[in-house]
């Protein structure tokens, strides 16, 4: 009996641990969701205080924008390329690199199209999350400058004000004596960075970990609100309605004295003083569980406006600039023939390898084959072999009032690259 409960054990075990292996690879994101870039958490550990704060935003925000940048430089990059594959592609009689002009051509147009499309769908996402990460970067700084991460309020001075009705403290008729107290915050105008400037390339590491980064010292809402107040006050003596309220010399304490009021608060007899004014411990770096922060609740209002932003927003804007940051199609000119691949490329290799000469055709259905029959060779540097020599080789177009010439990448990237390609293709017809 104990052997088959052993058995029994073992197989559940097993089937455990095979469905684990199924979830994992038919449901990736339900495994990997949480699971944080390497060198998250020593970036964030290096945001402790305002500065590195400062450091830590700046990067953010470098790297949101060359998302934005990158993909509208990829986009230009590649429709020049289709531009000028087309161009030499009509222009050429029939040379035997015309199918790899053809080619390149219709590769660097599909390119073309994803990339475009790409940088579309992340301009919206790219641009929210890059505005509302300036914001939560702006209040942190407003905070910083009105409340500080040390913040220090200096009583000024004690003032008594008119005898009157009680507001909280024997509330009605009686007469209570008023004291009114002075107290002066510190306002942060400037601070010295100088401590973190040797961190800053450790701190700004973070923006090579945003596209999969799970956890971001980026503040929270709850904690840049201003902090609680702590006033502790010290009374002395028995402090009757008050009816000869006074200010101590020294305006550090409000007293009942029939005399004249004391010279210091050291001698005041009955009476009452406001010893500080303190605030709780501000911190502007918490940590931002993105998706924790996304799921959360925030009541809807119709009749008000949010004032700051909330962390829900925030982090819901983060997730979606990672997941409308795609990779780009990478441009022809940093590529070798024999790494032409993907949906695209395979189907245009496919397709011209049936139109290349007879002594170069192939039935088989292999790329590299396909790469051959078409090129003439399985590799070699796509710049160095099909674009450098359109930068030397020269055309003429006539146009109205005389002949345009130029180089085809100068032709296909210039103001005259409809007449040339219109041109070249009437001379096929």
């Amino acid at each position: 009996m104990k052997k088959a409960n052993e058995e029994t054990t073992n197989l559940a075990r097993r089937r455990l641990l095979l469905a684990g292996v199924v979830i994992a690879t038919l449901f990736p994101s339900i495994t990997s969701a949480a699971t944080e870039p390497p060198g998250q958490a020593e970036a964030n550990a290096l945001v402790t205080d305002f500065c590195s704060s400062k450091i830590y935003f700046e990067a953010l925000e470098t790297e949101l924008i060359s998302w934005q940048t990158a993909a509208a430089q990829r986009t230009k990059t590649l429709a020049e390329e289709a531009a000028m594959f087309r161009l030499a592609a009509v222009s050429r009689g029939k040379e035997a690199n015309v199918q790899a002009y053809i080619a390149l051509a219709a590769i660097a147009q599909h390119r073309l199209q994803a990339a475009a499309s790409a940088a579309a769908a992340a301009v919206e996402p790219t641009a929210h999350a890059l505005r509302l990460l300036s914001n939560r970067q702006g209040e942190i700084a407003s905070a910083y400058k009105l409340v500080g991460q040390e913040r220090s309020i200096t009583i000024t001075g004690h003032t008594t004000r008119p005898t009157g009705p009680g507001a909280s403290l024997l509330q009605g008729a009686k007469q209570v004596g008023k004291c009114a107290v002075a107290a002066t915050p510190t306002i942060t105008d400037v601070v010295d960075c100088s401590a973190v400037e040797s961190s800053t390339t450790a701190i700004t590491k973070i923006k090579q970990l945003l596209p999969k980064a799970t956890r971001l010292k980026i503040g929270k809402e709850s904690s840049i609100r201003r902090p609680e107040i702590t006033i502790k006050l010290e009374a002395r003596g028995t402090i009757g309605e008050a009816n000869n309220w006074k200010v101590s010399k020294d305006r550090a304490a409000c007293e009942e004295n029939v005399g004249q009021p004391s010279a210091r608060t050291l001698h005041v007899v009955n009476g009452v003083a406001i010893t500080s004014v303190e605030e709780a411990p501000y911190d502007i770096t918490d940590e931002v569980d993105l998706a924790a922060a996304s799921s959360g609740t925030v009541q809807p209002s119709q009749r008000y406006l949010q004032v700051s932003t909330t962390d829900k927003e925030l982090a819901s804007a983060i997730i979606r600039a990672q997941r409308a940051h795609a990779d780009l199609p990478q441009a022809l000119s940093s590529q070798d023939i024999s790494q032409l691949s993907g949906a695209g490329a395979s189907a245009v290799l496919l397709a011209l390898q049936q139109e290349a000469p007879a002594s170069t055709r192939s039935t088989s259905a292999d790329q590299r084959t396909a790469i051959r029959a078409i090129f003439g060779q399985s590799s070699g540097s796509i710049r160095t072999e099909f674009i450098e020599p359109l930068a030397k080789d020269k055309l003429s177009v006539p146009v109205n009032g005389g002949t345009i010439t130029g180089t085809t990448q100068t032709l296909a990237q210039g103001p005259n690259f409809a007449a040339a390609l219109a041109h070249f293709s009437a001379l096929k017809l």
